[in-house]
């Protein structure tokens, strides 16, 4: 188990280890939930879409690029503005 103290600003240093586990770099956004009994959770939040590759991966599913995401989602938006 990691200890660390709260400051009186009511900041607090990650230990090394968890820094490590979670991957954490200057500048990250870490995500904090409380579960309903009363237990915190500390997930660090992808900073870029590249990080996301691979998540939904089923058996059979086909990999799609960057680009074609990015093209699709620029033509959702099109497509939302025309009917708007």
């Amino acid at each position: 188990m990691s200890k660390t103290q709260v400051t009186d600003t009511g900041q607090i240093k990650l230990p090394e280890n968890i820094i490590n586990y979670l991957n954490v770099k200057p500048g990250d956004i870490l995500d904090f939930t409380i579960d309903a009994d009363g237990r915190v959770f500390i997930n660090r939040l992808p900073s870029s879409v590249q990080e996301l590759k691979g998540i939904l991966h089923r058996p059979g599913m086909q990999p799609v690029s960057i680009e074609t995401m990015n093209d699709v989602i620029k033509q959702r938006q099109v497509n939302r503005i025309c009917k708007d």
